[in-house]
């Protein structure tokens, strides 16, 4: 069954369509119950997934991700901390195009970068 709506959530309200859906077939041998709405829908929220992409650049590494992904922060870690150790990259962001691109230094530790939500 294809969504009722596509896109990214910006912060704003959702307005979604209450009226002229189709209810979804039950898996196994069971009747499809008649529409409920617009008294009664129910709609599923998916997260997007936010990739971390990372590039070697001129002796430098790049750490990029989507600027419609919502509120994250990059941090590190270095590879030899067994437990905790994540901080907050200082850096702020750049915008390219439509990707937040911090750069960093491939020199010292060795370090592993994940994203926070905020």
């Amino acid at each position: 069954m294809p969504p009722v709506l596509c896109g990214v959530f910006q912060g704003a309200p959702l307005v979604l369509p209450m009226t002229g859906l189709t209810v979804a077939a039950p898996n196994g041998p069971l009747l499809t119950p008649p529409p409920t709405g617009p008294t009664f829908n129910v709609f599923v929220l998916l997260p997007r997934a936010v990739r971390l992409q990372i590039a070697a650049v001129g002796g430098r590494v790049e750490l990029s991700w989507p600027t419609n992904s919502g509120n994250w922060v990059l941090q590190s870690k270095a590879i030899v901390a067994t437990q905790g150790g994540w901080t907050d990259v200082p850096d702020i962001p750049e915008v390219r195009g439509d990707q937040y691109v911090v750069t960093n230094s491939v020199t010292g530790q060795t370090k592993i970068y994940r994203l926070r939500n905020q």
